[in-house]
């Protein structure tokens, strides 16, 4: 699929996109979304760019912590449910409908803490090329947080989680065809992004240091904090 594929398939399933990540991380893909806000705001007031965001789940929670958030995706039926739940949590963020692999230029250059990006890095045709460019708007010492599905690799529980994502998932999304197209492109496209190296070797490649990770559900899903400078790194499983 090309990048205009994908972005209509989401589209069409923008009201079920968010349950889809709670089905595949067994109810916990709100917890890791936690855990990457906890990671961009370190401090009150702080602002964060939540970017390629479907509905916004991490800029919420960033927003929830104090943080001054912008929502930036292309897609208006996500973002028009990012404004509901902002709306419901009684949080304020800005939200902006912008072209992400076109227009990043729009945003001021070293003009926030933090960018987040979750579980949407396997979606873009040359992800690589994506980070020099939200890199340079952060702020001297700021971090790029990532949240991504990745090929489990290595030992007895990463075989396991890759019996459930690439085998167990597509039985399920059989049955239910409602998201089998999803379900399809999620595998395929976490497939081409390749393993948690693959992501840390751009994230270097783009001039950051890489200063915590954290292997969630077995390996299935990485997130990475990454930031300029030379920094201690923290490995933990959760």
């Amino acid at each position: 699929m090309n990048a205009s594929e994908i972005q209509e398939l989401i589209t069409q399933n923008a009201a079920s996109y968010e349950r889809l990540n709670s089905i595949i991380s067994a109810g916990r893909s709100s917890r890791w979304n936690q855990w990457v806000a906890k990671h961009a705001v370190r401090r009150p007031n702080a602002r964060v760019l939540d970017v390629f965001s479907g509905t916004g789940p991490v800029g919420l929670e960033a927003a929830a912590l104090g943080a001054k958030v912008t929502i930036a995706a292309n897609t208006p039926q996500l973002l028009t449910m990012a404004r509901h739940k902002a709306t419901k949590l009684g949080v304020n963020v800005d939200l902006e409908l912008v072209n992400l692999s076109r227009d990043i230029a729009g945003f001021s250059r070293a003009s926030f803490d933090a960018v987040t990006m979750a579980f949407s890095t396997r979606y873009r045709e040359n992800p690589a090329a994506s980070y020099p460019h939200l890199v340079s708007l952060l702020k001297p010492g700021g971090r790029l947080v990532i949240l991504e599905y990745v090929v489990p690799s290595g030992g007895l529980t990463s075989k396991f989680s890759s019996v459930y994502f690439f085998h167990v998932l597509p039985m399920v999304a059989a049955l239910a065809s409602k998201h089998r197209k999803l379900f399809t492109l999620l595998t395929q496209a976490t497939k081409a992004r390749g393993c948690e190296e693959d992501l840390e070797l751009m994230l270097l490649t783009a001039g950051l240091s890489i200063t915590e990770v954290q292997r969630f559900g077995f390996g299935l899903a990485y997130g990475v904090v990454s930031t300029h400078g030379s920094v201690k790194r923290f490995d933990a499983i959760a």
